[in-house]
């Protein structure tokens, strides 16, 4: 019951949040780790979102590398939506509500990212090497890579 309070408060002020203060996921894990569940939760959420937002960039693209990078994602956004879903469940004893408070979290900050990549492409930047999309693909590839293991 500790911890769905705490992820209320934390969701709370996450969903308010904008491109100006999301933070790159190197430094929030820096700070907070990957262990207490609340963190581990909100990192595979900005992961899901993170992915979901390239899937939806890159589906109108035919060529072959495009296919493939959308297939990738896909399969990717996927496991970090398991992961965050199998987290919450083993996390609170009525995970209910905060699956909710997930799904609402991780549109919100696709959103978000979705906002801040088409403000970059906008300025003619790379998002690969800008230090909140490309190290949070870095950073969301890893721990992907890691789960695929599983």
């Amino acid at each position: 019951m500790k911890y769905f309070f705490i992820i209320l408060l934390f969701l709370s002020s996450v969903v308010r949040a904008d491109s100006q203060s999301l933070e790159p996921l190197d430094n929030y894990i820096s700070k907070n780790g990957l262990k207490d569940p609340v963190a581990r939760i909100y990192v595979y959420n900005r992961c899901t979102a993170l992915f979901i937002m390239f899937t939806v960039q890159a589906k109108n693209q035919k060529d072959a590398e495009s296919i493939k990078f959308t297939n990738i994602a896909r399969q990717a956004y996927m496991t970090m939506a398991v992961a965050s879903a199998s987290s919450t469940s083993d996390a609170f004893k009525n995970p209910d509500e905060a699956l909710k408070q997930n799904q609402e979290l991780v549109k919100k900050l696709e959103k978000i990212y979705q906002d801040y990549a088409e403000k970059q492409m906008d300025l003619g930047k790379d998002l690969f090497e800008d230090r909140l999309i490309g190290g949070d693909t870095n950073i969301c590839s890893q721990i992907y890579k890691t789960l695929q293991k599983k």
